[in-house]
């Protein structure tokens, strides 16, 4: 009877481990899973082979459009080439935002962090900002920009007449240009910290923070 009762105890226990948090799996000849839990949805597995896997065919689909595009942009008349712009900068946000970011959340971060894949090792701020623009199709140097202090990234990064400074931290100046902006790619840096970021529009800005996985600000 105590026995039953033990193996009834550490059931339930195990249990709340699965609904309010994260439990690790080790299954023979299968690798290593994450069992983790969803207030929006059931159980789902998190396999790092798959991760990878379906990451570098988002690559290899970013890769097929990027060259997709460049030839219909060489290929038609000044009049088209402004519509393919236009579909250009649409994929761009959309496959950022939708498509490359939601990989890395989970991501640890760390200082000195350079993986170049999501969920595996560590990132650092400039490093997850490089790294996703390689990613989505831009060719840099990723390390000579990654080690660059933030307004100086930003400066390769942007056109010069489209970077906006706000000084002694104006958050309300900063949410008034932030309310006129269109949806876009924005990099940003702010506070002491001085760590650089994605943003793409006001109503549902992403974070990448100092010492924190890459997250929305939601």
């Amino acid at each position: 009877m105590k026995r039953l009762h033990f193996y009834l105890t550490f059931g339930l226990f195990l249990g709340l481990l699965l609904v309010f948090g994260l439990v690790r799996v080790s299954i023979p000849k299968a690798g290593v899973f994450w069992a983790q839990a969803s207030l929006d949805g059931p159980f789902r597995l998190f396999d790092p082979k798959t991760h990878q896997a379906e990451y570098e065919h988002l690559r290899t689909y970013i890769q097929a459009q990027q060259k997709k595009l460049g030839q219909d942009f060489v290929a038609n008349d000044t009049s088209r080439k402004i519509h393919i712009l236009s579909e250009a900068r649409h994929f761009l946000r959309q496959t950022l935002f939708e498509e490359l970011v939601p990989f890395w959340l989970d991501t640890e971060w760390d200082y000195n962090g350079t993986t170049e894949m999501p969920r595996q090792g560590t990132i650092a701020c400039g490093y997850f900002v490089s790294t996703l623009l390689l990613h989505l199709g831009f060719s840099f140097d990723k390390y000579r920009l990654s080690q660059m202090p933030s307004s100086e990234m930003i400066k390769q990064l942007c056109h010069l007449p489209s970077i906006k400074t706000i000084y002694k931290n104006d958050f309300q100046a900063l949410l008034h240009h932030l309310h006129q902006q269109e949806d876009g790619v924005f990099f940003d840096w702010a506070g002491q910290t001085r760590r650089p970021g994605f943003q793409t529009s006001f109503s549902a800005p992403l974070c990448a923070r100092p010492q924190t996985p890459p997250r929305r600000c939601d």
